[in-house]
């Protein structure tokens, strides 16, 4: 008899345990949903429209159909980063990711092929792509982010810095190796690469976080030695696949597969203050299928978004949004 009552004495235990692990289960389910409902929340306030934390503070409209440009090139599939060209005349440059063939492609804005430019490095994972200044005064660079990291296997990852291709210049033999890794061994995988044209500082942003975390590496960036990436802080957005900074260094665009963020830089904020604070309004975007590059004109007058084939048969067009 008394083992009987040890053993329903037992059962009755295991059962009360049973049910306050279901029930914590259950609150950490009901907090993980607010938590999303609230992250996308604060991505998707001030819609077209100022934001409240400042007041009278006017913000650039954009046209909400924007001009179509049908490619006229079948092989750009996997286009991850687009930049402006700062050496010819209304182009843009095109990197495509997952292991493609190493170059980039010119393209008119109207959406005509130029050429494609061989580049002597690996692509493993090319995710983002940005123009801006680097070692020499009066040169342009381009900065291809090795930054994508979709298993987290990786640990090292590579920014790849070499001028702007010239005219007649089919080959880029002449590049530098931005060796980095993030702090602790972590590892991210990361879509946006930026060049903060002032201070020459990179900053990467990582893709999957719930808040989505920025790192950068401070100008001058080693190219010889191993670089560990300064993290800065999270931001209230999840899911970032692009982003740009206009030639001026006063206007940020970031992107998700959902919508793209606006943000005035204030003066005397730094990259990381302005993005901390929420987006001033939110861009006009057509969502396209896998829609993983933007980039500003180089005047800053628009904007241009371009997405990866995907499994559509036919070639995405290139979109730009003007400023009214």
């Amino acid at each position: 008899m008394k083992l009987k009552r040890l053993m329903k004495k037992y059962k009755n235990q295991l059962s009360t345990a049973n049910r306050q692990l279901s029930i914590l289960q259950y609150k950490l389910s009901i907090n993980t949903i607010l938590l999303f409902a609230l992250t996308v929340s604060l991505q998707s306030c001030c819609w077209f429209d100022q934001c409240e934390d400042t007041p009278g503070k006017k913000f650039p409209e954009f046209e909400s159909t924007p001009k179509v440009s049908e490619l006229n090139v079948n092989h750009l599939d996997e286009v991850s980063g687009l930049s402006s060209s700062y050496r010819f005349s209304d182009a843009l440059w095109a990197i495509e990711d997952s292991g493609t063939e190493p170059k980039v492609d010119l393209l008119r804005k109207d959406g005509t092929y130029i050429k494609k430019v061989t580049l002597g490095f690996p692509n493993r994972d090319w995710e983002d792509l940005a123009i801006g200044p680097g070692p020499d005064a009066g040169k342009n660079y381009l900065y291809v982010g090795e930054i994508g990291d979709n298993d987290a296997r990786y640990g090292d990852y590579y920014v790849y810095r070499f001028e702007e291709p010239q005219t007649g210049q089919s080959h880029v033999n002449e590049y530098e190796t931005i060796h980095f890794r993030y702090p602790n061994g972590e590892m991210y995988d990361a879509e946006t690469l930026i060049v903060e044209p002032t201070s020459k500082d990179i900053y990467v942003i990582t893709k999957n976080q719930l808040n989505v975390r920025v790192y950068k590496l401070p100008y001058p960036q080693s190219t010889n030695t191993l670089n560990i990436a300064q993290y800065m802080g999270d931001i209230k957005y999840w899911g970032m696949v692009s982003g740009d900074i206009s030639p001026k260094g006063d206007e940020i665009l970031l992107k998700s597969y959902l919508a793209i963020f606006y943000w005035k830089v204030k003066e005397g904020e730094t990259f990381y203050q302005t993005l901390s604070r929420t987006h001033d309004i939110s861009c006009p975007y057509i969502k396209e299928d896998q829609g993983e590059s933007v980039c500003w004109d180089v005047e800053a007058k628009g904007y241009y978004t371009l997405s990866e084939r995907s499994n559509n048969p036919k070639v995405p067009p290139l979109y730009y949004y003007f400023k009214k």
